[in-house]
């Protein structure tokens, strides 16, 4: 049996969970002794037998269960019976710490579910796992069982939009029983997801979300825009050379609290550090000590409760806010994408089935109006809730406006969207323009819900530093 485990140490600060590399103290079972690690454990066990995981965090483990195989968690490090373990909510022993079998989420990575489960998975934290087709978090067999555990922080998602189960997907008669499933998202099946009877009872199910549904963008020398113009001025025809795929809509803020969870960030300033490849041209004028701010609890958008980022009630679907920079490129690394560029949101806003449209807003281009159509119906502008000076004065639910011609949403207001672009008053046209490789301040695309109609355009740009953040900024996704 070949088992994958391998390191991706999370760079996050003190409240953190620990990834550090270090062996795995675990209990002897019946015809084994002296293993150190999951691996070795697992490959040796067979059925009827139980292996008992110490306490500690283990980074990036995909664990493959054996049928009759029972894996126990939650025990204190010198602990070896089963009596002592752990269950979630349950006090127990005061040294103990519940045992957490950590994912590593996408960051680029291939998609990495944290464990396939054929016997018993019995008082584990099963966190930050990525799957692309069933199971962010776990597959449970048709023979297995996971109970008394804590499933959170887990993805499921694909380009075709079919990832099912953001916490666990359950095949056939498989078992989930008496565990926590929260702060997981996927396309469909956002907690739990499955084929055949299967029995989930007795579980605390809250705080999941639907994961992003990718469009594609087509891309090639053929599929030509002019950059930064609505008159087709010469000189600036722009293409992609490979086709990448956009979030249908903005970040929400339950999908940010299931990457603020997953990912352990803390309620502090000094949230994140990045590894040397990430800090490349990056500016860091905000950093403590190399570590910069994701995000910050305030009144919108999440509040930080019991150690936990929780959506305020009624903000679950809207546009995640009061995130800088770095914090929304963090997310997008988490699900396994990027920050677009700012021609590539561009090319996307103004995209058609056909082509692109010099529309001056995503989707259209009528005048706004006091009554439909116009377009107004398209997106979330302000501040005045008097057409035609403004239809809001907060941010508003993802969607609830129409999209542009490729389904789309609020490309042209509710919140502005970062990009990965470095702000240059000069656009560079042709195939697959960066723009400036060094900077002051990063590049926003988009109207909003503070600023008016005329901010809303294809075309409006401006920017602010990386470190900055406010109720008008907000992203989206792309994945390549």
């Amino acid at each position: 049996m070949k088992i994958k485990m391998s390191l991706f140490v999370l760079l996050f600060g003190a409240a953190a969970l620990s990834a550090a590399n270090r062996t795995v103290n675990l209990a002897s079972f019946t015809g084994a002794t002296n293993y150190t690690t999951v691996t070795d454990a697992l490959a040796a066990a067979v059925g009827g037998d139980t292996v008992f995981v110490a306490a500690g965090a283990y980074a990036e483990a995909e664990l493959t269960i054996p049928a009759g195989v029972i894996v126990i968690g939650g025990l204190p490090a010198a602990a070896l019976v089963s009596s002592e373990r752990i269950y979630p909510g349950k006090a127990g022993i005061t040294t103990a710490q519940q045992t957490t079998l950590n994912g590593g989420g996408g960051f680029g990575a291939t998609p990495h579910r944290v464990a396939t489960v054929s016997g018993t998975l019995d008082g584990c934290v099963v966190l930050n796992g990525f799957s692309a087709t069933q199971g962010g978090g776990v597959l449970i067999n048709t023979t297995g069982t996971v109970q008394n555990c804590f499933i959170r922080g887990n993805q499921c998602h694909n380009k075709t939009n079919t990832g099912k189960g953001g916490g666990a997907y359950l095949l056939g008669s498989a078992r989930l029983l008496n565990s926590v499933i929260d702060f997981n998202m996927a396309q469909q099946g956002f907690a739990i997801a499955g084929a055949g009877a299967g029995t989930a009872v007795n579980n605390t199910i809250t705080h999941n979300c639907n994961a992003p549904t990718w469009v594609k963008i087509t891309a090639g020398a053929s599929n030509t825009f002019p950059y930064g113009n609505l008159t087709n001025t010469a000189g600036t025809t722009t293409w992609f050379a490979n086709d990448y795929y956009m979030a249908q809509t903005l970040t929400t803020v339950a999908q940010y609290a299931v990457f603020a969870n997953a990912t352990a960030v803390p309620n502090t300033t000094t949230q994140k550090i990045f590894t040397t490849t990430e800090t490349v041209g990056y500016n860091w004028d905000a950093a403590v000590n190399g570590y910069v701010q994701l995000c910050a609890a305030e009144s919108w958008a999440l509040q930080y409760l019991n150690n936990l980022w929780v959506a305020n009630t009624g903000m679950e679907n809207r546009p995640m806010e009061n995130v800088t920079w770095y914090g929304s490129l963090a997310y997008c690394q988490w699900i396994g994408g990027n920050l677009p560029t700012e021609a590539e949101w561009e090319y996307a806003a103004r995209r058609t089935a056909t082509g692109y449209s010099n529309n001056t807003y995503a989707g259209t281009n009528l005048a706004v109006t006091t009554t439909s159509p116009g377009a107004q119906d398209y997106f979330w502008f302000g501040n005045s809730v008097t057409l035609p000076d403004g239809n809001t004065t907060s941010t508003k639910a993802v969607a609830t406006k129409l999209p542009n011609d490729i389904g789309l949403y609020d490309m042209s207001g509710n919140v502005m969207e970062w990009s990965a672009s470095w702000y240059n008053t000069i656009l560079t046209y042709g195939a697959d323009p960066i723009g400036s490789t060094t900077g002051t301040s990063r590049v926003w695309r988009g109207g909003c819900w503070s600023t008016g109609k005329s901010s809303s355009t294809v075309l409006t740009r401006s920017s602010y530093a990386p470190y900055q953040k406010g109720s008008n900024f907000g992203f989206r996704s792309k994945a390549q």
